[in-house]
């Protein structure tokens, strides 16, 4: 489980980085990144309602989502707000699609700040 500390818990801090963060996409996985000085950085989780129509599927999605950052969440940048969402429904959900999906995801947040750094 990704620790409390991690955790992008307040509900304008979501909207924001959801309304205004750069986009990624890789896999079945898209996020929504927004830098913020100060916050450290905060991951948070969205599962849209018209793919799990159950709210206890919805929470088990989650979870797993939250059990495969954990491992890889000192890879994404510092002091950025970051909401993980899914494109579409996967056809199985399991942990081991999911990490793959997000070091794919991470590389690519990595590879584009990379080149706007050295610009």
């Amino acid at each position: 489980m990704l620790p409390g500390l991690l955790r992008l818990k307040n509900p304008l801090s979501f909207q924001k980085a959801f309304r205004y963060g750069k986009p990624f996409f890789f896999g079945n996985i898209g996020s929504r990144i927004v830098f913020q000085t100060g916050n450290g950085r905060k991951i948070g989780f969205v599962v849209a309602k018209k793919m799990f129509h159950h709210a206890v599927d919805r929470n088990r999605v989650k979870r797993i989502f939250s059990e495969a950052t954990h491992p890889l969440s000192d890879a994404f940048p510092e002091d950025a707000s970051i909401v993980l969402f899914l494109r579409k429904r996967p056809e199985a959900v399991e942990l081991s699609g999911f990490q793959n999906d997000i070091r794919g995801l991470i590389r690519a947040i990595n590879m584009s700040f990379q080149s706007k750094k050295q610009v």
